[in-house]
């Protein structure tokens, strides 16, 4: 779950990182829960923009439900 835009490739990767991997993980629980994305950027401090990336799927993922 979670992608990060790689300008080298001009597209979105999966996230690498364990740290980003478990950010990704706390907005999903807290989308899960009703907390609108807006809210969730500013309890997280980060951009509206960063929270949609985390919540995005990349192919082989192997979470496909918001496609």
């Amino acid at each position: 779950m979670g992608a990060n835009w790689n300008s080298k490739e001009n597209k979105h990767t999966p996230i690498i990182k364990e740290g980003t991997k478990y950010k990704a993980s706390q907005v999903k629980a807290m989308v899960e829960e009703g907390i609108s994305v807006a809210e969730i950027a500013e309890i997280m401090n980060l951009s509206v923009s960063r929270i949609y990336e985390y919540l995005k799927d990349t192919p082989g993922d192997g979470d496909n439900t918001r496609r």
